[in-house]
């Protein structure tokens, strides 16, 4: 799995396979982080900075001087993030719930639950097969994207549906 974000002029880059974040500029490749659980989603801030979902860690860490450090732990699976008015949304396929977290104050609640993502539970979700030379096998990613008007939206990747959420 893999999480792409533009900043500025780079691409910011989660790469699930080697547990690495990398900002990809120019043909150049620079590791921001590395040592990570299965980084999938990849968010940034209205102030540059970069955020990533560790699914196999259970949080999102914001990655700045080559570290990761926590900002949101507790999780079960997340992957797909987002950020949008100084909120963070993840979308947690652990728990299968849309949670928004508060980037200033950190108030944490879940917008959706029942959500059709990850794998029904006690199954294991295989890796679909390669399209070689172009990529190595592929698992299923979910993911998070906010409207101009708030409403949410989450790539239901079990069912392939697209859900709009409003939150109150």
């Amino acid at each position: 799995g893999m999480g792409v974000a533009l900043s500025g002029g780079a691409a910011i880059v989660a790469d699930g396979a080697t547990g690495q974040v990398l900002s990809i500029e120019g043909g150049n490749a620079t590791e921001l982080a590395s040592g990570l659980f299965q980084p999938r989603g990849v968010a940034i801030t209205g102030d540059g900075t970069v955020l990533v979902a560790e699914r196999d860690g259970g949080r999102v860490v914001k990655v700045a001087g080559g570290k990761a450090t926590t900002l949101v732990d507790g999780l079960g699976k997340p992957e797909g993030i987002a950020v949008a008015g100084g909120k963070l949304y993840i979308v947690d396929c652990g728990t299968k719930e849309l949670v928004e977290y508060d980037l200033s104050g950190g108030a944490r609640r879940t917008l959706a639950s029942g959500l059709p993502v990850g794998a029904p539970q006690g199954v294991a979700a295989p890796a679909l097969k390669s399209f070689m030379p172009l990529c190595g096998a592929m698992t299923p990613m979910t993911g998070v994207a906010v409207g101009a008007d708030g409403t949410v939206y989450v790539s239901g990747d079990m069912e392939g549906s697209v859900l709009a959420v409003t939150p109150a």
